[in-house]
């Protein structure tokens, strides 16, 4: 097959949703930990300014220096406070780790497709029936996800990875349609 018509065979839309995912996985993957962080770090914040805390007992405080401070840190964490239920990062984390969950299955179940072509070395009938479903599966992971602006910065880095990890040359593309 010409390298033009090896572009354009109907199996790269097997190929084309399996770096779909598994970029989606990817993004959801980071965007959990991301959000795993920020809320960890916002719990320590809390707990080292609590009144009970051993930290808020250090004589360090009790300076001029150490003071202004102790009354810097406190002020962060009360708006911390506030403002950490409006965020609902354990929904989010939830919300993000099932999308990550979801293409994770989605990018194993293309994986099998994608041997299972080049074992066989051919996309035919049967292989077009077990990509349908999948197919359907994933629009319906990309309808669920969660809606917020994108991380364009993070994706495309993301792109990145996803291109190193599956470069068009891996890919098994058969000599008839």
């Amino acid at each position: 097959m010409t390298s033009g018509n090896r572009s354009k065979h109907p199996v790269w839309e097997v190929y084309d949703l399996l770096r779909t995912c598994k970029l989606s996985e990817r993004y959801y993957q980071e965007k959990a930990a991301r959000t795993r962080r920020i809320e960890f770090y916002c719990e320590v914040a809390l707990a080292i300014t609590a009144s009970s805390s051993a930290i808020a007992a250090l004589p360090v405080w009790t300076s001029p220096g150490g003071h202004t401070v102790w009354g810097v840190l406190t002020t962060i964490t009360a708006v911390i406070a506030v403002v950490k239920p409006f965020l609902k990062l354990s929904d989010r984390m939830k919300v993000y780790e099932n999308l990550c969950g979801q293409y994770r299955r989605l990018v194993g179940d293309l994986m099998h497709l994608k041997r299972d072509i080049a074992t066989r070395q051919c996309y035919d009938d049967a292989a077009k029936a077990r990509f349908e479903p999948l197919s359907k599966e994933i629009a319906e992971a990309s309808d669920s996800e969660y809606v917020e602006s994108l991380d364009k910065k993070l994706r495309s880095e993301l792109q990145e990875e996803v291109n190193r990890l599956f470069p068009a040359l891996s890919f098994y593309v058969p000599d008839d349609d």
